[in-house]
């Protein structure tokens, strides 16, 4: 079975979506909201697939592939996305995508995106890399994170995660009585 090489659809895919997303991109007060996810995708049972992006279930028998994807939230569309070995990191695989963002050539105008992750995201060298290019970022943290979070009873507060790093935390409790405690290096108000 000859397999086509994904090279050879980007000429295709990315003009049509950069045509017709440029054209329909939503946001929300002035912000491109994201967010940039990853899920595991099982593929054909195919030991050469296997071998290449791992495997799960029983007996470590279906070749699985880890798909990151970057989602517009307001315009309902996955801007991009890639199918990668299992073992491939989570922050890499984001930076990726965010890379991926900047080189669609899509005009935001004076609109930057604000990207969501949800928990497996997380460290101060990957809030540092926002910080560095500027993309306001909004990120789940789990307990034990940081202390300072943890203490926190609900309400936000700036936290200092490294000198010269200012980033906000945010706790509050779900509909459902958990507790959520977020990251985000957007202003204050913001």
């Amino acid at each position: 079975m000859e397999k086509v090489k994904a090279e050879s659809l980007s000429g295709i895919i990315p003009g049509k979506r950069e045509g017709s997303y440029n054209e329909t991109i939503k946001d929300w007060r002035g912000r491109l909201v994201m967010a940039i996810d990853s899920s595991h995708i099982v593929l054909t049972r195919d030991t050469t697939l296997q071998e290449y992006y791992g495997a799960t279930g029983h007996a470590l028998s279906a070749a699985t592939a880890r798909m990151p994807l970057l989602y517009d939230v307001e315009s309902d569309i996955i801007v991009d996305a890639k199918i990668e070995p299992l073992a491939a990191s989570g922050r890499s695989l984001a930076k990726e995508r965010l890379e991926a963002l900047d080189g669609m050539g899509l005009d935001f105008g004076e609109r930057k995106p604000t990207i969501i992750f949800e928990r497996g995201h997380p460290s101060k060298n990957f809030i540092k890399y926002f910080q560095y290019k500027e993309i306001e970022c909004i990120i789940q943290v789990r307990k034990k994170f940081n202390t300072c979070i943890d203490n926190m009873r609900g309400g936000s507060e700036v936290v200092k995660l490294t000198e010269g790093m200012k980033t906000w935390a945010i706790v509050f409790r779900l509909k459902s009585g958990e507790r959520e405690a977020l990251i985000t290096n957007a202003e204050e108000g913001g």
